[in-house]
């Protein structure tokens, strides 16, 4: 008996040994690159928040350019997406969604699932995003032609689009699109997944008022269906990112450069707009992605050209207010996770290109921890391509 119980002892605290071990969680973003192929750029997330460049995994396709400045390439957010033990990519320059299996244990062990076709629902995709009630995943387009297209998760974990779950915009661009105005941005359903939103910003040049665009969901698996969309039009014109007001069923706040800022938008159960209001933020330049803090209960929105994190609290239905800001690096996206009680923010820096964290401490209150630049690691890895940023954080199973 007192063998049994040694040995016991001994297998836990080899276990406690090899779980210590493993990296409290992993930062995702992809390169990109139309040449040499996507690769999923893979950093493991340390006790401190500091990162660490760890791999780099093929994703099947290749990445595309749409600006000739060599960053910003995809004009959007939720390139790059985690839900659950899944990460969804996006494969821009070979028009397909590529799915990886995240290790439950050891999340910078990632694994190629799947890569599948996105032309139903147009060319050029840039945004996806995934429920994980309906285990369905819907990808934005924005190319030529331009929609969003919808694929099951099977049980073996490989996907297969839905036949009848697509819709085609008809919006006039190019492949690969031309912008940043009159291009399409981001991709999102709602909390409860009743709801699947799309956006595309305004060309004051064109006259073309941009979206966001609401389709409402029916069914699940081989029944899913989107409806006709509503194309509701908020106050702005630039609508770049889209993130969910957490607590509010069918609240969103939305980035705005070119009105100034960011806004916020609310919509009724079919998906057609209530209110919206905007808001301009202090030496704002291109406000574009945004991200929600659990641990301050705000929302904290990238402008690149300024290099300005900004931290915004919406106190109330259309009531938004400025905390604070801070200076960063030239970022372009950015994911947040919690790391046991502290929480941190990793910003893409695709000048370097590179990883920028920020220690989120309390409201009102951050700094920077770390600024890792890649090409001291591996020169030509990646490029200023770069884009798309997504968490996982071991315990964690919820959408990010």
């Amino acid at each position: 008996m007192r063998k049994i119980a040694l040995s016991l002892i001994v297998a836990l605290v080899v276990l406690v040994g090899i779980c210590s071990a493993y990296p409290k969680g992993a930062l995702y973003f992809q390169s990109n690159d139309p040449i040499n192929g996507n690769h999923v750029g893979v950093c493991a997330i340390e006790q401190d928040g500091t990162i660490s460049l760890v791999d780099y995994v093929y994703t099947n396709g290749s990445g595309g350019e749409a600006n000739t400045s060599k960053s910003d390439q995809l004009y959007s957010q939720d390139s790059v997406v985690v839900a659950e033990d899944h990460l969804f990519v996006v494969n821009a320059g070979s028009n397909s969604l590529s799915l990886f299996s995240i290790d439950r244990t050891n999340p910078t062990n990632i694994e190629l699932v799947d890569t599948v076709s996105t032309k139903k629902g147009g060319e050029f995709p840039i945004s996806v995003a995934y429920s994980s009630r309906l285990r369905v995943a819907c990808v934005l387009n924005g190319g030529k032609e331009n929609g969003v297209v919808c694929f099951r998760l099977k049980k073996d974990n490989h996907l297969i689009r839905i036949r009848g779950a697509f819709h085609l915009f008809g919006v006039n661009q190019t492949t690969p699109p031309v912008g940043v105005p009159g291009t399409f941005s981001d991709i999102l359903f709602n909390e409860d997944s009743t709801l699947l939103f799309a956006e595309a910003k305004g060309n004051a040049a064109t006259g073309f008022s941009g979206f966001i665009a609401t389709f409402q969901v029916s069914g699940k698996g081989k029944s899913f269906r989107l409806s006709p969309p509503i194309l509701n039009v908020p106050n702005g014109l630039i609508f770049f990112s889209i993130n969910l007001l957490v607590g509010t069923p069918n609240g969103v706040l939305y980035t705005d450069p070119a009105a100034g800022g960011y806004g916020l938008a609310y919509f009724d159960n079919t998906g057609k707009l209530l209110s919206s209001s905007n808001y301009t933020l202090p030496n704002q330049l291109a406000v574009c992605w945004a991200e929600y803090s659990k641990k301050t209960g705000h929302y904290y929105l990238v402008d690149t050209a300024a290099k300005i994190l900004y931290e915004i609290d919406v106190v109330a239905e259309n009531k938004g207010i400025l905390v604070n800001s801070f200076s960063v690096e030239f970022a372009l996206d950015m994911a947040i996770a919690n790391i046991g009680k502290d929480e941190y923010a990793y910003l893409l820096l695709p000048r370097y290109p590179g990883i920028q964290v920020v220690s989120i401490q309390s409201s009102g209150v951050a700094s920077i921890v770390q600024t890792l630049n890649f090409t001291t690691l591996n020169p030509g890895l990646f490029t200023q391509s770069i884009q798309g940023a997504a968490v996982k954080v071991l315990g964690e199973s919820t959408y990010q």
